[in-house]
């Protein structure tokens, strides 16, 4: 018998260090890959263009991911996410991730809408599983959830509208790196 649970007549007293202890899963550090993956694409983002607007770009661009990496890694430490069909999701959100770090070096650019709507699909999986997760809990943990579920989705949504605003920046510089010396097309 472990030395965390002991018999004290017909009652099992389990220690309060194994209970809060829980291994991280494969799924978990492989989707932990895929945004380590997103934030060095800050770097292709960036790498155009060194100045101080890049640079601003390129601490947004962190804080989206770090926002997200940090909503899915409290949703998986919170809630028992061994299901199948949490898996499936994760791993649903794991493609809309890669896609969206994928477009992310063009994400002020020609690849807005792609990074937005991928970035939007992460967040609403992550809110659903928030919801279903703590539907379960206690009601003050699901109160507190569909309390901040709308305030996840603003930052997100606020991307996607903004793929369809004209902008000075996406004008003036396009796809093509400012200091090219290529033609004008």
């Amino acid at each position: 018998m472990s030395s965390d649970l002991r018999r004290q007549g017909d009652v099992a007293d389990v220690s309060v260090e194994a209970v809060g202890r829980r291994s991280v899963g494969n799924l978990e550090l492989f989707f932990d890959l895929t945004f380590v993956y997103a934030m060095s694409q800050v770097t292709h983002l960036m790498l155009s263009d060194i100045s101080w607007p890049a640079f601003g770009r390129g601490v947004l661009a962190l804080l989206v991911l770090w926002w997200a990496w940090v909503c899915y890694a409290w949703l998986t430490n919170t809630f028992d996410t061994a299901r199948v069909m949490y898996t499936t999701l994760i791993i649903v959100a794991m493609a809309a991730m890669l896609i969206a770090a994928i477009a992310l070096p063009t994400a002020f650019t020609t690849g807005a809408l792609v990074f937005g709507l991928a970035l939007l699909a992460v967040r609403l999986i992550n809110v659903g599983m928030f919801l279903v997760s703590s539907s379960r809990d206690e009601d003050g943990l699901a109160s507190a959830i569909r309390r901040l579920a709308p305030g996840l989705l603003v930052g997100p949504t606020l991307i996607v509208a903004a793929a369809f605003v004209a902008s000075p920046a996406v004008s003036c510089c396009g796809s093509r790196p400012r200091w090219s010396t290529s033609a004008a097309p």
